[in-house]
């Protein structure tokens, strides 16, 4: 950690539209990336985010913007379809 510098609550950000929104937080969003392969830098590049703010939400040091997130996202469920990954595969029961 850095000195000084005390991490923020987990951050949730609901996003999506009518009847679809979805409250996704950090941890999610890196452990759906690194499920997936990617490192943060890829994340950032897919989805035209800096990987500086991608890395801060990740980490609850940072908040993000609800439409920049659905950027992320985007970029997430791509990758997941192009991997032949449903959404159901990577759920337990």
């Amino acid at each position: 950690m850095l000195q000084g510098v005390e991490p923020s609550e987990p951050q949730e950000v609901a996003i999506g539209g009518e009847g679809g929104r979805v409250t996704i937080t950090g941890a999610q969003v890196r452990m759906a990336r690194v499920a997936i392969g990617w490192s943060a830098a890829d994340l950032a590049e897919a989805s035209g985010v800096g990987e500086a703010t991608i890395r801060r939400f990740e980490t609850s040091r940072g908040e993000i913007f609800p439409h920049t997130l659905e950027r992320v996202q985007r970029a997430l469920e791509k990758k997941r379809d192009l991997l032949g990954l449903g959404r159901e595969q990577g759920r337990r029961a």
